[in-house]
């Protein structure tokens, strides 16, 4: 996720307040093993940053008094205001400043769609293209009728379950990230595209051949 051009910077106050007047965001995320943990406040470094007691203290208790928790959707919407194509990132494990596009950010946390249950079938069921849609649990949530018909091997002799079962999968799923990935099971192979989506609230995953 890192932007090859821009190297990642080390992780202070100081370093934060230039960001801050050069990116127009009032939060940047912040980062811990891959999953957002929390966003550091332009108000707070701000205001912080001036406070002799907080000069005093050690980087762990700084970050966290700069820690403020807008939601996700909100974020997007303001750097949607901003166009940037690209933000900086803390990333708490490694203590540093790194910085990432905002298609890339887009892909890993953005939401694609909220469907609900019923708009969720009516919509997939009328796809031509084969599709079957799972849950991060690996349980399989809906296959629409072209898929029915173009893959009965795979139903009738359980391979598709057995697939669906593979901690490969699970791996794949975890990540998030629009991929290919092939079922190879029982000398049969076939390539799939998997793709997330949000249902309620929920992240699901397509599965297209």
């Amino acid at each position: 996720m890192t932007n090859k051009k821009t190297p990642p910077i080390f992780l202070d106050v100081a370093n934060l307040l230039k960001l801050f007047f050069k990116y127009p965001l009032s939060h940047f995320p912040v980062v811990e093993n891959g999953e957002i943990y929390s966003f550091i406040s332009k108000a707070n470094v701000l205001r912080l940053s001036n406070e002799r007691d907080f000069s005093k203290m050690n980087q762990e208790k700084q970050l966290k008094r700069l820690f403020n928790d807008p939601s996700l959707e909100s974020f997007f919407e303001e750097l949607d205001g901003t166009e940037a194509e690209t933000f900086p990132i803390v990333d708490l494990s490694e203590k540093i400043i790194f910085f990432t596009s905002t298609r890339h950010f887009n892909t890993l946390y953005r939401k694609i769609s909220v469907l609900s249950t019923k708009d969720f079938e009516t919509l997939f069921s009328q796809i031509q293209i084969p599709l079957i849609i799972i849950n991060v649990a690996r349980e399989t949530l809906f296959k629409n009728h072209a898929f029915s018909q173009n893959f009965k091997h795979l139903l009738k002799k359980d391979i598709l379950k057995k697939f669906i079962e593979k901690e490969s999968l699970l791996k794949s799923l975890e990540n998030k990230i629009p991929e290919k990935i092939t079922l190879n099971v029982e000398s049969f192979k076939q390539t799939f595209t998997l793709e997330s989506l949000t249902l309620q609230g929920s992240s699901v995953f397509i599965l297209y051949p």
